[in-house]
């Protein structure tokens, strides 16, 4: 569950750009995409708004008509992520995106807004195109959150100088991680 944290400092379209590129990339599909977003509560909205506006500019107004929208690998995945999305919609967390196609295999950019840690869409890898996204006050407390979970493959950080750099650093455990951008660690 690799965690991408935005915090002040961030350029919030290009952090949304590269979020969405790396989140999308074969469909999700890929072990070091972005699993969730932590984002610092003052920059949900605008960031939000950027992420709408990066998913319409790569994959258009309507994603799973989209040349550039890969498919989910296969019928049991599809329907492992179709659950998970169906509860969110459910549950009315549905920020933007949630669409499917069943016979193509396809999930649109779906992001997800969660209220916390034990949302089911936090239980598991998702591998897949859903993009859960929980508020953080700052990024002190998304480190504390870290210590009690799993090391990831990967950890991203947008945003904050080198002290906040260094702090993920030397306060976290991680396979990989990378700064301002994602998966080109890799």
């Amino acid at each position: 569950k690799s965690p991408a944290v935005v915090i002040d400092g961030a350029n919030l379209e290009v952090t949304a750009k590269r979020i969405i590129w790396g989140k999308s990339l074969n469909a999700g599909q890929t072990c070091i995409a972005p699993d969730h977003l932590l984002v610092e509560h003052k920059l949900f909205d605008s960031l939000i708004f950027n992420l709408k506006k990066s998913i319409n500019d790569f994959y258009g107004n309507s994603p799973l008509n989209s040349k550039h929208l890969a498919n989910i690998i296969n019928q049991k995945q599809f329907i492992r992520l179709s659950i998970l999305l169906e509860q969110a919609k459910k549950n009315s967390q549905i920020i933007y995106g949630g669409d499917t196609n069943e016979k193509d295999k396809r999930i649109s950019p779906t992001l997800i807004k969660i209220e916390n840690r034990n949302d089911p869409l936090m239980k598991e890898e998702l591998f897949g195109p859903l993009l859960p996204i929980l508020c953080i006050k700052n990024l002190d407390e998304a480190i504390a959150e870290f210590k009690y979970l799993p090391k990831p493959l990967a950890l991203y950080l947008f945003g904050g100088e080198a002290k906040e750099q260094e702090k993920i650093l030397s306060m976290t455990s991680s396979g990989g991680v990378c700064f301002n951008d994602v998966v080109l660690q890799a």
